[in-house]
Formats: C-alpha cells, structure tokens, sequence
C-alpha cells in the first residue's frame, strides 16, 4: 500500500548578498547593487540551492540588491525571477519599537506581546506590507518550492509574525538561508541563516 506525502509549500527566504550600502554606508544610497563580494556570494548560493533543491519559482524584491541576487540564482537554475512588491526591507528603523529589553533572559516566556499602530506605527505598518507581499507568494505558489530573496528585515518579520515572537531580533547574514515548510496546517521552520554555502570545502561548522 502506498501513502501520498501530504502537500508542502517550501519557502526559501534568501538574504541578498552584500550591497553596496552594507560595505559603504549611506554614501552608497539605499537602493545599492552588490559589491565584487555580494556578486560572488550570489553565485556560491546559486550554486548550493542548486544542488540542495529542486526550486519551481524564484520571487524577489523589487529593490536592486535582491533582484541582482536572484538574477543570478535565477540564471543558475534556469528559471526567470518574479519580482513582488512588498517585500522590500524597511524605510525606516523599528527596533526600537519592538518590547523593551529586560535583565531576564527568560522574562518574555510566557508573554504574548503583539504590536499595534499606537505601541509600534513603524514596524505595524512594515508588517503590513510584507504580509500583503507574501499572502500573493503563498497564494500564487501554493504546493510549490519558492526561493524567495529579500532582506534581513523583511525574513526577520517574516519569522517573528510567524512564529509571534515580536520581542525577538532575527538576524539574518548576507546570503543566509531559512527553509520554512507549510503543510497541513501548520509552519515548521528547518533551519535559519544557513550559510554552508560559504564555507571552505572541508571546514567543519563553529560550534
């Protein structure tokens, strides 16, 4: 007798690789390409996701750093890059908008804190947006396996909305990857911030 695997919808939420803007500052202008490093780190995760998954769309963010890294992912895999409005990182800080910090490591254990338009306008406003941004994902690539590049601010809302950890910083590398799945009703995330792709051929992960 054989069982059918439920249907999952994988999501590959990629870091653009680093911009301009990362290495110079803002000198450099918000809407930066990729540096001579961006471009190569681009290309190293390329070249993983193209060993590691068998992708049906690539999505990305409109702004430059992102769609030059899914051009290339994009060109790698053999597969055109959808640009999505919503996903762009913030125009403006909210960190300081999120729960305050406290002395106690575990003081937000049991705590379900959630954002609105008077504690945070900022960052529920950005939510919004991304929300909007990925409802279209989900919604066009249902069952699918969608590497999605974007920023570290758009994959840390994306996981904190998710999983209602408001009060948590998600910190995201250049190029870093997270897998997260949904099927059967539920989200599971497989890992964060992977960046195997980067490391020397033999080297052992930190500890």
């Amino acid at each position: 007798m054989t069982t059918t695997e439920p249907t999952a919808t994988h999501l590959i939420l990629v870091r653009h690789g680093q911009s301009l803007y990362n290495r110079d500052g803002p000198n450099a202008g918000e809407n930066s390409g990729l540096t001579e490093l961006g471009w190569r780190q681009a290309q190293l995760v390329a070249d993983w996701l193209a060993q590691t998954y068998r992708a049906d769309v690539i999505v990305a963010s409109p702004l430059t750093r992102a769609r030059q890294t899914a051009e290339v992912i994009g060109h790698r895999l053999g597969l055109p890059v959808v640009v999505q409005p919503g996903l762009e990182e913030a125009t403006q800080s909210y960190l300081d908008e999120l729960f305050a910090p406290d002395a106690d490591p575990l003081a937000n254990w049991e705590m379900a804190w959630q954002p609105t338009p008077q504690r945070a306008p900022i960052y529920t406003a950005y939510r919004a947006r991304v929300r909007a941004g990925l409802a279209q994902v989900l919604e066009t690539y249902a069952g699918k396996t969608v590497i999605v590049v974007a920023h570290g601010g758009t994959i840390g809302t994306i996981i904190r909305s998710l999983f209602g950890g408001h009060h948590v910083i998600v910190h995201t590398e250049n190029t870093g990857i997270t897998h997260l799945t949904w099927q059967e009703g539920r989200w599971r995330l497989i890992f964060h911030n992977s960046q195997a792709h980067l490391a020397p051929p033999g080297a052992q992960p930190a500890v």
